[in-house]
């Protein structure tokens, strides 16, 4: 809310003046005013601003509200003298305004590398991230505090300082001309030196994104990546499973010479209670796309079939549910092509998941959980004409547990005309995944009125029979 036409006569060494008592005057209508100004005629805002730095005093509220208003014009087109002349008033701004503009700062910064800029942009922008970077060192001790109520750790260094200043830097590099061993950018190797210098509890914040892009640095620059970003990892302490779980959560891991590096905390971390599901989920997808590998002849894979199956054995019922949902997630038609060297979904089964269920999934009475059969027991229906292949095995490796709903509980939601095809091998699978001494599925009736539908002998099967009289019983 404001009117800016208001102050458009007012002279720029006035205008904030005029917009403080006019704002103090009427809250509930002019509270927005600055704001408004800064929207409609951004140049003369910042003329006023700048001019009010000159004469010592250096608003910090307004200037949060101009970087504010002025970050989302980017995406039409970057005003260069615009630019320039903020970042000029950032070289003067005292240290007590530039921390209290920082947050905002940041968000300024990351908008602006992320447009569309030409290359005689670069040292302006260079300019304002060393003032980021100066902000963030500088940041009291209140504010070096972790913040709390963030869903995660990339989170939280996605709405700090400590964490803009390492994305603005991954944008330029990502801008910058670059090639396998090429090494960083001359201007921008000594930045990330700094970065990688902060102290204190914010480190991390920053780490975390130069984590999340490590498969990046392992191909740009890779004595580097070594030295300072992959030795993170080898800590093996709650930081590096963090930064870990970050990069699989959100960075794009699927690479064999990362898998290489990193095996141990990789491995380790799938049979360590302390991942949160999320990331043990990824994990386990990934490891499945490496075994996966490995299994198809990729002699780079460093890891054995016997070391493959020794992990999954180790697994706690949780990983090996992740493992299990990374086989199902594999067959599913939006997932076929990504990351998989863009095989056939038809051939996965017969060249991927069967060899890995035959030859790695541990086959030991240890390794039995419902929590686990629950997840495996929607494979076959993701196989399509495979499904009685994988039946066959699956229900060698699962023990009953409790449904709640057959046609989603074995993945048939959208896909019920395999009822049809092939009601049998379902009926099979039903029979072997559901315990009797649990509740039925709900849907369980119609279930089965689906099945003898599509093949009414099966009224005289005792299998069917059985699981008739449960969900009888249980209604």
């Amino acid at each position: 809310m404001g009117d800016a036409s208001l102050v458009s006569d007012t002279p720029v060494e006035q205008l904030l003046e005029r917009v403080d008592a006019i704002e103090e005057a009427d809250t509930i209508n002019q509270d927005g005013l600055w704001a408004k100004v800064c929207s409609e005629r951004p140049d003369t805002a910042l003329t006023a601003l700048v001019q009010s730095g000159r004469a010592g005093n250096w608003p910090a509220r307004r200037w949060r509200e101009f970087l504010s208003q002025t970050l989302t014009s980017f995406s039409d087109g970057i005003d260069d003298s615009q630019v320039t002349t903020v970042v000029d008033a950032l070289t003067l701004m005292p240290d007590a305004t530039l921390t209290a503009v920082l947050p905002t700062l940041g968000v300024w910064l990351k908008s602006l590398v992320h447009a569309d800029w030409h290359a005689a942009l670069r040292p302006i922008i260079l300019r304002a991230w060393d003032r980021l970077m100066a902000g963030v060192l500088i940041l009291p001790e209140d504010e070096q505090r972790r913040r709390g109520g963030q869903p995660d750790l990339a989170h939280e260094s996605l709405n700090h300082p400590a964490g803009d200043v390492a994305t603005v830097l991954i944008a330029v590099q990502d801008k910058s001309p670059k090639a396998e061993a090429g090494s960083l950018a001359a201007d921008l190797a000594p930045r990330f030196e700094q970065v990688l210098q902060i102290s204190g509890p914010v480190r991390i914040l920053a780490l975390v994104r130069l984590a999340q892009e490590l498969p990046f640095f392992m191909w740009l620059a890779p004595v580097w990546a070594e030295e300072h970003l992959c030795r993170e990892f080898d800590r093996a302490d709650t930081d590096a499973r963090q930064l870990l779980a970050m990069l699989f959560i959100y960075g794009r891991p699927y690479s064999v010479p990362l898998f290489n590096r990193l095996k141990p905390l990789i491995c380790g971390s799938l049979v360590d209670p302390g991942m949160t599901e999320n990331a043990r989920d990824r994990l386990a997808q990934f490891i499945t796309w490496i075994i996966g590998l490995k299994m198809a002849g990729n002699n780079d894979v460093n890891l054995t079939e016997a070391e493959a199956r020794q992990l999954l054995t180790r697994s706690p019922p949780s990983g090996l549910r992740s493992v299990a949902w990374g086989l199902w997630r594999s067959l599913l038609p939006e997932e076929s092509g990504e990351r998989r060297e863009e095989e056939p979904q038809r051939d996965l089964w017969r060249e991927r998941i069967k060899p890995f269920l035959e030859r790695v999934w541990p086959n030991d009475v240890v390794a039995r959980d419902a929590r686990v059969s629950n997840m495996l027991i929607k494979i076959p229906a993701a196989t399509g004409p495979h499904l009685p292949d994988a039946v066959a095995l699956i229900i060698r490796l699962i023990v009953p547990g409790t449904l709640h709903s057959s046609i989603f509980d074995l993945g048939l939601h959208e896909k019920e005309q395999l009822i049809e095809q092939f009601p049998r091998e379902l009926l099979d699978l039903a029979h072997a995944a559901i315990d009797f001494n649990e509740p039925m599925p709900y849907d369980l009736p119609q279930f089965l009125q689906a099945l003898i539908g599509a093949a009414p002998e099966l009224r005289d099967d005792p299998r069917y029979a059985a699981l008739l009289a449960a969900s009888r019983r249980f209604q």
